[in-house]
Parts: C-alpha cells; sequence; structure tokens
C-alpha cells in the first residue's frame, strides 16, 4: 500500500512538472521573435589612404557615380570619392559607433550632404542604385555575396574588392602593390585590388533577326554561363548549328564571332547593347554593319 501511494504521488508530480514545462514553453512560444542580429563580415580594419587612392583609381569613379561601401568603418572611403570625384555614396556598417563617426567624418569633410552612413546587415542592404561597390571583407564573406550582387546590381556595375577575390567569378581586371602601411593590418606589405564589372543576364535562348545577307529565315543563339561568369554558345542558321567564339559580356555589351557560314567566308563580328530581354547592334558581314535584333526567350 505505501509502495503503491508512494508510486502515485511520483506520477502525480512528473505530470504536474511536464505540464508545467509545456504551458512554459506554450508561453514562451507566443513572445515576438527577436530580429537577427547583422552578420559580421569582418573586425574594423581601416584601409590606408594609400590604398583608398588606388581603389578609387580601379573603379573608374565619375561624378555621375553612387559609390557603396560594404563595412564602410570610419566612411573614408565613401567621403574621399566625393571630395575628390565629386561622387555621391553611402556605406553600410553593423557597429553603430562606426557609422555615428563616419557621419560625423562626413559633415566634418564638407560632403555630408552627398554621402550618408546607416546602420545594418550588408546581407539584407538594398544595393540597388549602386553604381560602384568597394568592400574589404573576409574571404568567406566575399564570395557568399556574389548572387546578391548579380541580382541587385545593374549591368556595367564596378566592384572592387580589397585582397580577396569574388571566387570562382573571373575578375576583368587585377593590380598588386606593395604598401609599408599594410604590415600593420596583415604583417605583409602585399596589397591585391580585384575588380569586376557585373554582367548583363544573357542564359538562354534568343530568336535572333539577322540581316538578309547573313539569312532571311528566323536564327537562334543559345547562351549559357559558367560559374566563372564566363559565356559559350552557339547559333543555330538554317537549320544548321554553328559556333560563337570569343564571347565576352561586359556589363550591357555583348561581343561574339560567328564562325564562317561557308568555306573561306570571313566570320561575322557581332556587337550589341543588351536591356533586359532584348539585344539590339551589329553584323560586320565582309566589312559592313549591318543591323541585328534579339529577343531572350522567357
Amino acid at each position: 500500500m505505501k509502495k503503491t501511494l508512494a508510486a502515485n504521488v511520483l506520477l502525480g508530480l512528473g505530470a504536474a512538472l511536464l505540464l508545467a514545462a509545456g504551458e512554459a514553453a506554450q508561453a514562451q512560444s507566443t513572445e515576438p521573435v527577436k530580429a537577427e542580429a547583422p552578420i559580421n563580415a569582418g573586425p574594423y580594419v581601416p584601409t590606408p589612404t594609400v590604398i583608398v587612392a588606388e581603389l578609387l583609381k580601379m573603379g573608374d569613379i565619375k561624378p555621375t557615380d553612387t559609390v557603396l561601401d560594404l563595412g564602410s568603418g570610419d566612411g573614408r572611403l565613401v567621403i574621399t570619392a566625393a571630395k575628390q570625384y565629386g561622387a555621391r555614396g553611402w556605406g553600410i556598417d553593423y557597429q553603430e559607433h562606426l557609422v555615428r563617426l563616419a557621419n560625423d567624418n562626413a559633415r566634418k569633410e564638407g560632403v555630408g550632404d552627398r554621402v550618408k552612413f546607416i546602420g545594418g546587415d550588408l546581407f539584407k542592404a538594398d544595393m540597388r542604385d549602386a553604381t560602384v561597390v568597394t568592400l574589404y571583407l573576409l574571404p568567406g564573406t566575399v564570395t557568399k555575396l556574389i548572387p546578391k550582387f548579380l541580382a541587385e546590381l545593374k549591368p556595367g556595375t564596378r566592384i572592387v574588392s580589397h585582397d580577396y577575390p569574388l571566387s570562382p567569378w573571373q575578375h576583368e581586371r587585377v593590380a598588386q602593390f606593395e604598401f609599408e602601411e599594410k604590415v600593420k593590418i596583415s604583417g605583409t606589405t602585399r596589397t591585391v585590388l580585384y575588380r569586376y564589372v557585373v554582367p548583363a543576364a544573357v542564359e538562354g535562348e534568343w530568336d535572333v533577326k539577322f540581316p538578309p545577307q547573313v539569312t532571311r529565315q528566323p536564327a537562334k543563339f543559345t547562351l549559357k554561363t559558367d560559374p566563372t561568369l564566363r559565356t559559350r554558345g552557339n547559333a543555330v542558321i538554317n537549320g544548321r548549328t554553328f559556333g560563337l567564339d570569343e564571347i565576352d559580356v561586359r556589363g550591357e555589351q555583348f561581343g561574339a564571332r560567328l564562325q564562317e557560314l561557308k568555306p573561306g567566308a570571313e566570320r561575322i563580328v557581332l556587337r550589341a547593347t543588351v536591356e533586359g530581354a532584348a539585344m539590339k547592334g551589329t553584323a560586320d558581314v565582309d566589312g559592313k554593319l549591318l543591323p541585328f535584333t534579339a529577343t531572350l526567350k522567357q
């Protein structure tokens, strides 16, 4: 009898504890979910002024540009772009005290009306207005940004990355320098700058209208972009497949050489501008520039 009573007491206590835990969990689940903290893309490391100068040169900054610095720190890069090149811009940093410092520095340098700095997660920032993007972030971070760059940045936007490439994206230009100022940061004088240009999205099938000197029948391009953002493809003309070589997509500009249509014939050089799902340009046929157009199948 005593054993049965003790067992019942324990069972009752266990049930009460389970019920209390369940009620606590239910109460907890009704609480508002806290927003995620911005991703820490790397420690604050001020970029030496000599590197800032070279970085902006590689970005080909113009007065019409809008410069975005990811991990903007004290704001020196965007502020310099505004003072020396007349550009506008903004910076993003997850550390609020650096955001305040950067905005104070912009006001002191007289460019507070052309640049601003905001706090937040650079992976969630709206980058669509930028024409130049600069970054000095950890290597694991820069590669994760590639999909966002391709989704949001306009074709032709220049990206300059300090020290770390946006692999596997093939850079357009690279420059290496030796600066004593870098030793305090990385223990070496070596500095590498990588420049990229956002390409137009050309992958897919295109309906092509060539000049009659090439064909009077509808033609087709099939283009494929690999992870390095290099494009390969071919053309179908009059039911035959011809290679497209030396394909170059740089910003909105598309270029390629069409395999000779007849033995001994000159290869046709194509140059066009891509605007969304439309391509318009010229075909160099026997030294004559003749118009052609193409439309991307949706």
